[in-house]
């Protein structure tokens, strides 16, 4: 199985389209471009080599590696299957009592956990002890996240809202994702809705409600990264 759920993968698909065009900047809001990934900022500690979120790895748990290596690497912790936004079917890893991060592996689509030889192919986190190099993480702001990584694009679906930015976190191979979420229940994004039920906005290029103007105080939901030809197929 690859990785072609109907939004996530076309998501990803227009981040990696977006990556390559400009992003405007709304007139009520001032950002401005931030540091690659191998800069942190100097009121931001840099996480460890156990926290730090790269496009290819989330702490020491790499993509391509196999379920079977992770048992091995952390004997303590438990699996179980749930849904996530988006993701119909992602393993949750829990280490004292906590959910530390999710994944979804290479094997067919089951109510079951994989065979210990399927292989990761998505990671992604909700917890705040995991950061990027700039120091973003699940529970940052979106003001915070430009100033990392500059202007952004939302992108809204009705199971996630997702954040494209100027200075997008990736390698040759792999990227990272960002889900966001507004305050209250609303919408991060201000969108011109023609049916915001089924998704549908005036302006609409990439097949998803879209836009540059954004509640600053909105939250980094999760962080995922996946493989670039994982993604594609």
């Amino acid at each position: 199985m690859k990785l072609n759920y109907q939004t996530l993968g076309a998501v990803f698909s227009v981040l990696l389209i977006a990556s390559c065009s400009g992003i405007s900047t709304p007139d009520n809001i001032t950002q401005s471009p931030g540091p690659t990934e191998e800069i942190t900022t100097d009121r931001t500690p840099k996480p460890s080599e156990e926290t730090l979120i790269t496009p290819s790895q989330i702490g020491s748990v790499r993509l391509g590696m196999t379920f079977g290596e992770l048992k091995q690497q952390y004997p303590q912790a438990t699996y179980r299957v749930t849904p996530l936004p988006d993701i119909p079917v992602a393993i949750a890893f829990t280490q004292s009592n906590e959910d530390l991060f999710y994944f979804v592996t290479n094997a067919p689509l089951s109510n079951e956990l994989p065979p210990d030889n399927a292989a990761i192919e998505l990671i992604l986190t909700n917890h705040s002890r995991y950061s990027t190099a700039s120091g973003i993480k699940p529970g940052s702001s979106l003001a915070e996240a430009t100033q990392a990584y500059g202007d952004v694009n939302l992108y809204f679906s009705p199971d996630a809202e997702y954040a494209e930015f100027q200075q997008h976190p990736e390698t040759a191979d792999a990227v990272m994702g960002f889900w966001v979420q507004g305050q209250q229940g609303q919408a991060a994004g201000e969108y011109q809705w023609i049916n915001k039920q089924a998704a549908h906005c005036e302006s609409a290029p990439s097949g998803y409600c879209e836009t540059t103007t954004f509640d600053p105080n909105a939250k980094i939901a999760f962080i995922s990264i996946a493989n670039k030809t994982e993604i594609a197929n």
